[in-house]
């Protein structure tokens, strides 16, 4: 972040990197112009999902728990990555609506005749529209892929064996999972774990005690919630790690893309 003003030369040049498509080499110049202020007052606005009473802010300033800064901000950029990947999932899906009902029919511009021509006149919402399309695709395919791995490893009825009383409110559906928690049920099922081991084990994860020192030696982080979060699950997949270091790991099993078709 800036602490000095900048010289003429050194404007342009940053002009000259916003004019480009953002990468790593010039995130910083997008980022320069937000101030510790500007960021204290919109993360300490927004709250934690499983948190309802901690803002971002103070979770990341402040977490306990006994749980470390660099933890603290990998949930929270993997909470918000999952919420990007919804959003862009309901875009997507509003896209296929649009085009498959003709919703793009009656635009006062007669060039527009898809989906696709009334998102370029969305003007300045145009690129989002576009990135979060790319972002709801791949998601989706992504999360088919591992629902089909599961189905291979247990049956097609696996979603509805897991107890409705230890699923998040969300989760109707296999594809409502997240993907994250989707990789972490595929590397139970692919590793051997039986369904029916997997639930019990689930559950017992769920109803752990709320002694921090055992939960932290378990790598359980944050708080005690009544149904499966992802610490839950991917706690299985450790302990079977641990108990057969030979075996490969759920992230050999699995790495972060999922094949696609």
């Amino acid at each position: 972040m800036p602490t000095q003003s900048s010289t003429p030369h050194e404007t342009r040049s940053q002009r000259q990197l916003l004019s480009e498509p953002l990468h790593a080499g010039n995130l910083k110049a997008y980022l320069d112009g937000i101030t510790l202020v500007d960021l204290q007052s919109v993360l300490s606005r927004h709250f934690l999902e499983n948190q309802g009473d901690r803002s971002i802010f103070s979770y990341l300033v402040e977490p306990g728990d006994g749980i470390l800064p660099h933890e603290a901000t990998s949930a929270v950029l993997q909470e918000l990555a999952s919420k990007t990947e919804n959003v862009a999932i309901l875009a997507t899906l509003t896209y296929c609506l649009i085009e498959a009902k003709g919703l793009w029919k009656g635009h006062p511009d007669l060039s527009v005749n898809s989906a696709e021509d009334l998102i370029k006149k969305l003007n300045a919402g145009s690129d989002v529209a576009k990135a979060n399309l790319v972002i709801g695709a791949s998601t989706l395919r992504q999360r088919q892929s591992y629902i089909r791995l599961i189905e291979e490893a247990w049956r097609p009825s696996w979603f509805d064996d897991i107890p409705q009383s230890i699923r998040p409110p969300a989760w109707t559906r296999p594809g409502d999972l997240p993907r994250d928690v989707l990789v972490q049920i595929t590397a139970n099922a692919k590793q051997g774990i039986p369904i029916a081991t997997a639930i019990t084990r689930w559950t017992e994860h769920i109803a752990r005690p709320t002694d921090h020192g055992r939960r932290r030696r378990e790598g359980t982080k944050g708080p005690t919630v009544p149904h499966l979060i992802l610490s839950d699950i991917k706690l299985l997949n450790l302990l079977v790690e641990d108990a057969d270091h030979g075996r490969r790991t759920s992230d050999m099993f699995f790495p972060e893309d999922a094949p696609l078709d």
